[in-house]
């Protein structure tokens, strides 16, 4: 079965960069997933993070100039499997078009177990693996999802501050 391949999710730990935040550990962003995180991007796959990581997390991926990339970051100790769902219910993708990847087989089948028709890869097989003939990822389109997302949202905050008295034309 071919699938397209609309939202990526992403640990963080082992996964995005090497060490564990947690511990006190400088992490080391992992060049071949920094490249595929541009790379996705680029053609258009909106991409977010289900992580056991506190807020420190938002700060050390603006060091590394990744935050932007990321939709929605779900951050702390609840099952990875529940941020998914956030994650895929804010970004309006199914969970049949999403690829989650950790670097833990823990977390993998957790999520897998919630979400059988959700990819699930290995960390250290991610760029190999994302390229591989039952995932689909447009070429080329370089359409900005990830900015179209943030103007929908943009404008649907607005339109909820302009309140229901307030007409289309006005807005």
């Amino acid at each position: 079965m071919t699938r397209r391949v609309k939202a990526v999710i992403w640990d963080l730990d082992g996964t995005v960069w090497d060490g564990i935040l947690g511990e006190g550990m400088t992490p080391v962003p992992r060049p071949a997933v920094v490249d595929l995180i541009r790379e996705l991007d680029d053609r258009g796959v909106l991409q977010s993070i289900a992580s056991r990581n506190s807020d420190e997390a938002l700060d050390a991926l603006a060091g590394f100039q990744l935050a932007e990339y990321f939709l929605h970051p779900q951050l702390g100790a609840g099952a990875k499997s529940a941020a998914v769902a956030r994650i895929c219910d804010l970004l309006g993708v199914a969970t049949d078009a999403t690829v989650f990847i950790d670097d833990e087989p823990y977390e993998r089948a957790e999520v897998s177990h919630a979400h059988p028709d959700l990819v699930c890869l290995d960390a250290a097989e991610a760029p190999s693996r994302l390229a591989r003939g039952d995932l689909v990822i447009d070429a080329g389109t370089r359409l900005p999802r990830r900015r179209l997302h943030l103007e929908e949202l943009a404008r649907r905050a607005a339109e909820a501050e302009a309140g229901p008295a307030m007409t289309s034309e006005q807005f």
